[in-house]
Formats: structure tokens, sequence, C-alpha cells
């Protein structure tokens, strides 16, 4: 690691940890992390249906960054970087799961550093291809971890966030709590299906969407007809033969599973409020990666390119000290680390890859945008993908994105080299790619040249990390959600 470290040093994607903080009360730290949540599915970011009054109250009371992206849109790497403060490279995390997508003992978590600093730390996730530590994410997280295999609504994992609120002893807490709803299938429960359209809708998803129809959410995906993963592949890479009112349709159900979600942090909330917790309690909520929805020929999937619909998340800060703001600076996930270890006083000289936003939080310093690094997952379904020409981590596409210009490289691809070049002032949805006769005032050499430096951290080959190969029930787990589909990948 520290021959890569010292290449990112180079970049300007490493520094110090360490913050300042004028002394006084420790405050209590809520993560919650939203799967598969994109910002612009919220009030607070511009919807004009009501997924997130309570997430739009929470942005209200404190600090809303307007672009926040992630380094990578799978959930296992993302995760890992919010937590570490580093980019997928240097934590280690290289795929979802399997001997590279755990997390190694000697990184620092957040819940180790507040572990250290006298706090209690717990957690609760529902991922149905965690192992019992969440692939090494839980380091650090005390005594108190529930955790779910099964596809459980938030409601479980706001009732396990209740059970620690109510076991105070004195002691300041870190918490986080992971929630799974708006990933596929898109299933929300009866008052938010119908609120979301679910009278209207005569077809095969009336109840929950996927890629083959399904009668709701928990039905194991394995049970499906030999041809899911055909199926699937064709709606992912084109949209299949689904009608438009299909596409409407889950469109509909994944508003449905935000609005629920909303819901159930609203449980969390109020019962911070009424325990007199939430005056003393910095609240961060943000999520893993984004979903497409046919944007780039995409559909109801991520991780397998770095536009925008995937890699951009919400990212809300309220709590003590926290200005009611909104900054339209780009962030990255990234740097949540830093900004929450400042935040809380924490003294810890870690080398990371974001920097800390407490400054701008608090409006004592101004808010400087920073570039962000960004790479793909693995292919799920490489045999049906004609997109990513080149196989395993050789293959994966790399972006860099600036305040003003997004470059992309995927290897293998024959026009323009492989490259694409948006400017996302006159262009945000990234519909135009200007590779091919880039812009005067555009760096763009500059800019292939910082990308071609990443692209050699990204594509080393990983060490594992932990497990040394799926086992049976991992990969009976991984079939029931549709990650795997006929057998181990």
């Amino acid at each position: 690691m520290r021959r890569l470290a010292i290449v990112l040093l180079g970049l300007g994607l490493l520094g110090c940890g360490e913050g300042e903080k004028d002394d006084g009360k420790r405050p209590n730290v809520l993560l919650i992390t939203i799967d598969t949540l994109r910002a612009d599915r919220l009030g607070c970011y511009g919807f004009d249906r009501p997924t997130s009054p309570v997430l739009d109250g929470l942005a209200a009371r404190g600090t809303l960054f307007e672009t926040a992206r992630v380094p990578i849109a799978r959930t296992t790497q993302s995760l890992a970087s919010l937590m570490t403060g580093l980019y997928p490279p240097l934590h280690g995390v290289r795929d979802l799961w399997g001997p590279n997508g755990v997390l190694p003992a000697d990184r620092t978590t957040l819940a180790e550093v507040f572990g250290r600093q006298g706090y209690r730390t717990g957690g609760a996730w529902a991922v149905p291809f965690f192992d019992e530590n969440a692939q090494g994410l839980a380091q650090g997280l005390g005594e108190f971890q529930r955790s779910w295999t099964d596809d459980v609504e938030a409601k479980v994992v706001t009732d396990a966030g209740l059970e620690f609120l109510g076991a105070k002893d004195g002691r300041p807490f870190f918490l986080w709590l992971h929630y799974r709803d708006p990933h596929m299938p898109y299933g929300p429960p009866p008052a938010e299906n119908i609120a979301f359209g679910g009278e209207g809708y005569r077809g095969p998803f009336e109840k929950a969407f996927y890629y083959y129809p399904i009668p709701d959410r928990t039905v194991s995906l394995a049970a499906l007809p030999p041809d899911r993963k055909e199926r699937k592949a064709k709606i992912v890479y084109g949209g299949g033969d689904l009608t438009p009112q299909d596409h409407r349709r889950a469109r509909d159900l994944y508003a449905g599973e935000v609005a629920a979600t909303d819901a159930e942090i609203g449980r969390l909330l109020e019962q911070l409020e009424s325990g007199g917790l939430s005056k003393d309690t910095l609240i961060i909520v943000t999520a893993d990666h984004g979903e497409s929805f046919g944007e780039h020929g995409y559909y109801y999937d991520h991780g397998e390119f770095t536009y925008d619909t995937c890699l951009r998340v919400p990212l809300l800060i309220a709590g003590p000290g926290v200005q009611e703001q909104r900054l339209a600076e780009p962030v990255r996930t990234v740097d949540v680390f830093s900004t929450v270890l400042e935040a809380a006083g924490a003294k810890e000289a870690e080398a990371v890859s974001g920097e800390s936003l407490w400054g701008a939080l608090t409006g004592r310093r101004s808010l400087v945008g920073r570039p962000l690094f960004a790479e793909t997952g693995q292919l799920l379904l490489s045999d049906r993908h004609d997109r990513r020409p080149v196989p395993g981590i050789a293959g994966r596409g790399v972006a860099l994105v600036t305040d003003r210009w997004k470059i992309v490289h995927t290897p293998g691809l024959e026009i323009d080299g492989g490259y694409e070049l948006y400017d996302l002032e006159s262009d945000p949805s990234e519909q135009q790619s200007l590779a091919s006769a880039p812009p005067d005032d555009c760096p763009w050499e500059a800019l292939k040249k910082q990308l071609a430096e990443w692209a050699r951290a990204v594509h080393r080959e990983p060490k594992p990390g932990g497990q040394s190969a799926l086992d049976p029930d991992q990969i009976r787990r991984l079939e029931g959600v549709g990650y795997i589909m006929g057998g181990k990948k």
C-alpha cells in the first residue's frame, strides 16, 4: 500500500484526517446510509412528489450538499470509502463479495476511531450478501450489531436503532444504520404502493418490480425461470420488452420505497427528539450509490458505468454547530470521515483521500470543490455486455470529475480511444461527449494525464482481504437476490 499511497499523494488524493474543533461537549453521531438512493428523488433536491418530508425537514435545519458523489457505485466498496475516508484502491475492497470484497483488518473505520475516543458504538444493516461482520465494515462497532441476510423492510432497521438509543449509559454514541429498501426489487409496503400509482396500473408489476414478474419483493429470485439471466440482461442493457407503463410503474414503486424509508427515518428522529438527544446529535444522511432509470441506455441497475445517475447521492448533515444552508460546490463521500472526526474533536492523524467539510458546515471556511476520482465495479452479466470489452479488473472504467469537466475512460473501446468528455456546466446530464473535439478552454491533456495515473491504481491486481472463496450459503443468498444467476461467478 505504501507505493500506491505515494502515487495518490502526488495526485492530491491523500491528506491528513486530523482536524481542529473548539473544546466542548462531544456530539453523538448518527450515520444513516440508504442503498440505491438517487438524490433527485428527494423533495429537497427538487423532486415534485412527496417522497421525503422527513429528510426535507432535516435538510432545512442543516446543510444540504447539492453535488455529492461516491467513488464507485457498488455497495461494499462505496461504504468502505465512507467508513475509512479512502478510495477503493487504498482501502482494498475491490469487489462486492468474495476474496476481494472484505475490508482488511488494518484499515481504520469511523467506528474504531470513536470507540477509542470512549464512544458507545453500534450498527444495523440489511444487506443480503454481507457476512456477520459486514464484510469488515463492522470493525469497531462494539457489542451492538444487528444484521439480516433477508431483504427486510426499513421498519426492522429502525427498530434496531431504537433499541440502541433506548440503552443509554451516559457515553456519547456512534450509530450506523443502513437501509436497503430502494434497492431492486422495488416493492414498497401497501400504503406507499397505492400512494405512488398502484391503483392506476394494470400489468405484471402491480406489487413489485424486478426484471422478471414477481408476486412481491420477498420472493427468492433464485426460484425464477431459467431464462432470468437473459431477461435481466435485455432489460438492463436496453429496456427489454417493458412497456412505457411498465417503466413508469418501476419508477413509481421506487419512489414508494424511498417514501417508506423516509417514514421510518422519521420514527427514529422522533425518538431522538423525545429522548432529549437531538440537540446533541450530529446526523449524516447519504447513500452508497444512485440508480440508472434508462439514462445512457442503462436500466434499473448501477455500478457498471460512472455516469452521475449512479455516482450522485444526497448528503445532508444537521446537528450542533451546523449552519442552515445549501452548498453548490462538489464534494465526495470520502470527505465524510474527516468531517465527522473534526466535528467530534477526534485527534486521529490518518492519511485519507478526503478532506474535512466541517469549516464549511459551520461557516468558518469557504468550501472549495475538490476533484473526484471514480471507477466502475465488476460486471455481473459480463457475457451479455458489449460496452465494456475488457474483462476483469483491467477492464474497469475510470473517471475524473472536476467542478466543470468530467473525463471517462473505458479500456478496449475504439471510439475516441475509449474516452468520453462532458462539460457539466452546459451538459449536466452527460448527453454529448466532447472527446472527439475537446473545447479550447478544456485542459484536456492534463485531465488525461491525471486520469491515467488514477487508472494505474485502479487496475492494480488486488490482494485478497479475507475470505478465500464464496461458501455455499453465500452463493445461495446471492442467487436469492439476483446477483448471481445460474451458478457461481
